[in-house]
């Protein structure tokens, strides 16, 4: 099979183990303390580490070797929910956190491997988009099972031991998987002329995130006016599953867009249209609207990520793409940290749907820097 197919199950394998804890981490915790701002700390130790680990994980993955460290990363992403699940207390629970927050860079490892194996294919939106659709499948699949184990088969700790089972999957399928070719040169420089677009690129990864971030509060919030507090969670998350399920239907086909018509132009237009779907949200509507512009809206979000992810490897080379690319993911994770951060603030002193229309205008701002890069031929 094609080393980018036993990556994509990679990245499948791996999403499903990670997610499989989020559902039901906040209440297990709340078995080791009642606490709720510890747990809170507890829960804000993976986007920290993460931010803080992906350049120097991804740097070492230039130096060393990717496919050397994923089997690191793997193994310690087996062991660690057996740790975490038999820890007697909350601060034990936090250390064991760090590590396993830690094992979770593995994802930069298998984008910057796989930027080394299509590097110099014509179909490279296309494969990046067959790759997406792995870890999006594996994020739904994950989340539905974690619900669904602990509420009707076991109990909150099971999901952390079916979590550990898909990451020993993962190692074992890590020995099919073809090593990059290694050159002798490690941990190169990037290039003077490339550094401009990076930083743009690296601004449009925050600006993702930072959007993403917002809506993860944004969104509950609306639905629950809608739809009462008691069934709010039914319809968020049906909202953002079908979101889910439409990106992995979609993705392949919006790398292959990307492919004909030009990695630039599909992310522009991925972004236009994300900004344009965003600003009606601020006008008043029923549930079925909102649910019907929000799967709508994930399309704007579908076509952006195998464009984004071409350009990135054509603005890297092997020698540098693991600390590029893990830059890149820092980045978007800092945003993601501080979106609900901004979200929250801004809805205490606007309405909601004034909160929705700058969403949407701040996702028009990508858009415009997309121009910039448009100026390099790729």
């Amino acid at each position: 099979m094609d080393g980018v197919y036993l990556l994509t199950l990679f990245a499948f394998l791996t999403t499903v183990s990670a997610s499989l804890l989020g559902p039901v981490e906040a209440l297990y915790l709340k078995t080791l303390t009642r606490d709720l701002s510890k747990i809170g700390v507890v829960l804000g130790i993976a986007p920290i580490v993460f931010i803080l680990s992906s350049p120097l994980v991804g740097r070492l993955s230039d130096v060393l070797g990717r496919k050397r460290l994923l089997f690191m990363l793997s193994a310690l992403g087996a062991l660690g929910p057996i740790l975490l699940v038999s820890s007697k207390n909350i601060v034990v629970y936090a250390l064991f956190k760090i590590l396993v927050s830690v094992s979770e860079t593995s994802s930069v490892l298998a984008f910057a491997l796989l930027g080394d194996m299509i590097e110099k294919r014509k179909r490279g939106g296309f494969l990046f988009g067959i790759y997406e659709s792995g870890p999006s499948l594996g994020g739904v699949v994950g989340t539905f099972l974690s619900g669904y184990v602990a509420s009707f088969i076991g109990s909150l700790s099971t999901p952390y031991y079916i979590s550990s089972v898909f990451s020993l999957l993962s190692i074992a399928l890590l020995l099919r998987i073809p090593s990059e070719k290694r050159t002798r040169k490690k941990g190169g420089k990037i290039r003077r002329k490339l550094a401009p677009p990076l930083l743009a690129v690296w601004l449009l990864s925050f600006l993702f995130g930072l959007h993403m971030g917002m809506r993860y509060l944004i969104w509950p919030i609306i639905i629950e006016k809608m739809k009462g507090t008691q069934l709010a969670p039914f319809y968020t998350s049906l909202t953002w599953t079908s979101m889910g399920l439409l990106a992995v239907l979609l993705l392949a086909f919006a790398g292959k867009l990307s492919d004909r018509y030009g990695a630039m132009k599909i992310l522009f237009a991925g972004w236009l249209f994300s900004g344009v779907i965003g600003c009606l949200f601020y006008f008043p509507m029923d549930f079925f609207p909102f649910y019907l512009l929000s799967v709508l809206f994930s399309i704007g979000e579908v076509l952006k990520g195998p464009s984004s992810a071409d350009i990135s490897t054509r603005f890297t080379t092997p020698e540098n793409r693991g600390f590029v690319f893990g830059l890149l993911s820092s980045s978007g994770s800092f945003g993601s940290f501080l979106g609900p951060i901004l979200a929250g603030f801004l809805t205490e002193k606007f309405p909601v749907n004034t909160v929705l229309l700058f969403y949407g205008l701040l996702l028009l701002l990508p858009a415009f820097l997309t121009l910039y890069l448009m100026r390099d031929s790729l």
